[in-house]
Formats: structure tokens, sequence, C-alpha cells
């Protein structure tokens, strides 16, 4: 694509030399420019894309989109002067803009020709329940035939691959284009991604047309980058308002989980656009797909839903509550919108396999999970679950809290693990910046005495946990890394999975 016709959506503040000239790739790492791209600089809170034109220039970038600020401050930053200086004279083609983010998204969606109108595209959004949801989202749509990609925490996955190495949930924006633009090329028809708060509010999916966008639900988490819950609501609340009206699609849906109070508050928002149809889901009696009964067992869940005044009745091999929440969501938007029969749904749910990571069982014949739940919610989700499915048998819960993330929330999940287990320990999750026991202080702080221990080392917590439960096959929670492979402490990322760590330990 030309030079012209990509910058000719974003908001100029300043050009020169800018021609038809042909690009032949768009990026923002200057590591990864080669003979033809044109590079973006984006300056972020630790890394300033200005300081590597240099290297880009080097690495064959033939273009540049940098902010109004480099073009203001060029002459007089000494760690801008010199670029700028080979800038003009070697009459390199370059664009200012005021807002770096948003022109990263739109020159990216320009670029990659706009892939998401070429899907049928569904965005999942909440604090929980995003990956779950979108996974069983995937299963019912290819046992109907869809061609069908999957973009979020885990993994991204179309046209028969997989990509495991995950930075972020919901990608930067020029890679997600990126993403979408492989998968159009696959022949993919239909896309399920997570949409994150951080993804909504830094730009990442501004750009992208949306037939479908789900609510799961909202409670607190991400208080270290929102200010307030009404911050957060508001940044989930614009992919409805702000991003899905925007979308060039004709039928635009908003599925919305109506026993969350955010929920509730988000349908009164959405009811005053025009052209958005609302699908509601829930166990209340007003919800469009109302759950009318359910049960569990030792194999997962079985409910019965009201559909347009039919019954029909799903087995789901997941236990709790939350987890029919997620089964409803999927149902909603396969079989609401895009037409699924629910006896497919209904086969397809009855066989999928467990999510990575979400109460994963370790081992066959041994009453050990894995859980990726970091929020007081998701702990009283999973452990509520586990009481239900285990009746009789003691509840033993192995967890830590994330460093350089929301402490609010450390003491209310240690009064989540100490009201709901008979035994915790208390270890180390991701400290990353942070003292392990100084979060650890904050989690005990919300905990009732002589209920749990503090092992600081996680490898240690796991393997005290697993011999007292081997004593009488009770059940076992680690939870907080899920499916995570790694466990990161400063900025090094080093091997661990509780999985394969539990599992030597039973073994």
């Amino acid at each position: 694509m030309n030079l012209l016709d990509i910058v000719s959506k974003i908001e100029q503040t300043w050009s020169s030399n800018i021609s038809n000239l042909e690009i032949k790739d768009v990026e923002y790492d200057s590591r990864l420019v080669k003979k033809g791209s044109l590079f973006i600089c984006v300056k972020g809170p630790q890394d300033d894309g200005h300081l590597f034109i240099e290297q880009a220039l080097d690495n064959g970038a033939v273009a540049l989109v940098v902010s109004q600020e480099f073009i203001d401050t060029a002459s007089s930053n000494k760690d801008y002067k010199k670029s700028f200086d080979r800038i003009k004279k070697e009459k390199i083609p370059i664009v200012s803009v005021k807002d770096p983010i948003s022109a990263v998204s739109k020159m990216s969606a320009q670029f990659y020709d706009h892939p998401s109108r070429s899907l049928n595209v569904i965005g999942v959004t909440g604090t929980n329940g995003k990956t779950s949801t979108v996974f069983m989202i995937e299963s019912i749509m290819n046992d109907a035939g869809m061609k069908t990609g999957i973009i979020g925490t885990i993994l991204y996955r179309y046209g028969g691959r997989e990509i495991r190495e995950i930075e972020y949930t919901t990608p930067k924006s020029l890679y997600l284009q990126r993403i979408m633009s492989d998968m159009v090329k696959d022949n993919v028809t239909h896309l399920a991604m997570e949409v994150s708060s951080h993804g909504i509010e830094l730009g990442r999916v501004w750009d992208i047309d949306f037939d479908v966008a789900i609510f799961t639900h909202l409670t607190r988490d991400h208080m270290e980058f929102h200010k307030d819950m009404d911050d957060y609501f508001n940044a989930k609340k614009k992919l409805f308002t702000d991003i899905l009206p925007k979308s060039t699609k004709k039928n635009k849906t908003a599925i919305i989980n109506v026993d969350c109070p955010y929920g509730r508050k988000l349908i009164e928002f959405v009811r005053l656009l025009k052209d958005i149809k609302i699908i509601t889901y829930g166990f209340s009696k007003e919800a469009d797909i109302q759950v009318v009964s359910y049960d569990f067992n030792d194999h997962g869940s079985v409910f019965k839903l009201q559909d347009s005044g039919s019954i029909h009745e799903y087995e789901l091999p997941l236990i709790g509550k939350h987890n029919i929440y997620n089964a409803l969501a999927a149902i909603a938007s396969t079989v609401k919108v895009y037409g699924v029969d629910h006896k497919v749904a209904r086969a397809s749910l009855a066989k999928a396999a467990v999510i990575p990571g979400r109460l994963e069982r370790v081992l066959k014949g041994y009453n050990v999970f894995v859980d990726y739940a970091h929020t007081d919610d998701a702990l009283n989700n999973v452990l509520s679950a586990l009481r239900n499915t285990f009746p009789d048998k003691k509840i033993i819960t192995v967890f830590g809290c994330g460093g350089d993330r929301d402490k609010g929330k450390r003491p209310k999940m240690g009064k989540v693990v100490s009201d709901l287990s008979d035994y915790a320990i208390v270890t180390s999750d991701n400290p990353r910046h942070e003292d392990p026991d100084k979060i650890i202080e904050s989690i005990v702080a919300g905990m009732r005495p002589n209920i749990y221990e503090i092992i600081p080392d996680r490898r240690s917590a796991i393997k005290k946990a697993v011999e007292m439960m081997n004593k009488n096959n009770d059940v076992l929670l680690i939870a907080g890394k899920g499916h995570e492979a790694y466990q990161q402490i400063g900025d090094s990322k080093h091997e661990f999975d509780d999985r394969v760590v539990a599992r030597s330990f039973i073994k």
C-alpha cells in the first residue's frame, strides 16, 4: 500500500516529503523493521519509540510517523536532535500526529485493509469469564461448521496454528490487525476475542468492526490502572457505547448478563442507542435466555434454560455456577445471533474440553485443581463450585497475589479463602517488583486466624498442600496462576507451572 493511502485517515499536524511511496510493512518495534517499513514512533511509560528512529532507518524504514512533541522539541532535545537532522538531510518522509495511539490503530486497520470487516467478530469483556466464554463459542461454532479463530489470555488460535507466547489478553492494535488479516487469508469466518479494559482504554480495539459485544460481569480488579470502579465500568462500557456503534456491520448485538448490577446499568446505556439489539442472559426471570434449574455432580453441571418459550437441557463437563453463566453467553451468541441449533450447541458443550488453568484437574483420580482465579470474586466462584461438588471433603487452598497490581483486593482475597476453605497456605504468586513478604502481609490482614500458614516459596507450599490432602483425598485448589508456565520475579520469568509441580509431588 502506498504511504498516502495509509496516512490519509489520520489527524496530521505536520508532514514532509509525503508521496506515493510503497510501504511493505508497518511496525513500531525498531528491531522488527525491515526494508520498506513505515516506522511509527510511540512514546509509552517505559520506552520512547523516537529514541529508536536511527535504528529503524538503519534496518530499512522508508518513512516515519512521529508525535507533534518530537517535532516541537527536536531542535532543543539532545536525544532527538541527531535523528531529526538525519531525517532532514536524507529527506525521509515524515508525518507528525497529535495522538499516536489513535494513529497506530487507524493506520494498522488501513494497511491491512480492515480485516474485521471480512470477519464476524464477537468481543467478550468483563472481569472474569472471558476466556471460558471464548473457548465455548469456538467449540460450538466449529461444531456448527463455522471456521473460527480465537484471541485471548491463553492463546491465539486459527487456521490450524496456535500462538501461546502471549504478552497481552488483547494484542496491541497493529498486531491485532495483522492477526485478523492472517485469519482472513486462512478463510476464517468467525472470530471470538477477549476484550480487556486495557485493550479498550489503550486504543487496541478502536478500529475493529464488531458484530457482537458480550458483557460477562464486573467486580473489583485492575485498580492499579483504573482510579475506581466507575472508571473501570466506563472503560468496559465503551465497547458497547463507543466502539460497537461505529462498526460498519448491519446487525449489531449486545449480549449482557442481566444478573450483574453493572450489566443492568449497561443495558440502560445501550437502550439509548440505535440499531443495536440487546440479548440478556442469567438466572433472573427477566433474562431472554434464563436458567430455570441447575445441579452439580462430580462430572460437571446440568442445567435447563428457557429460550423463546422452549426449554432446553444442557450438560457441561465443568463445575460451578460461573461456568453456567459462561455457557449462557456462548449460547446467546451462537444460537440467538448466528442461528446455531440448540441441539448442536448442547452436543458441543457436553463434550467441551476443560479450559487450561480453569478449574483444571491436575491428575485423574486426585481432587487437585489449578485455577487462574486472581480476584476475590473469582476465588468465591471457584471455591463455591468446589464446595458444592465435594460437600463432604475438606478444601485446602494454596494462593497468593500478584505484585504491581491492585493492592486493595489482597485482603478481600484473603477473606474469601479463609471463609470458604478448611485450610489455606499463603504463598508467592508473581511478585514482579514487589517484596513477596509485603504482599503476603496484605493478604493475611483479611484472614481469620488459625486457618492458614505462610510458606513464601510456591514450590514448597504446593508440596506441603499435596502431602496434607493426600492423607484423606481432600480437595486441593492451587489458585492465581492457572495456565501460566512461569513465575515472574522482577523482570525475569522463571519456569514454573502449578500443574507440573503439583503432579510431580502427587506422583
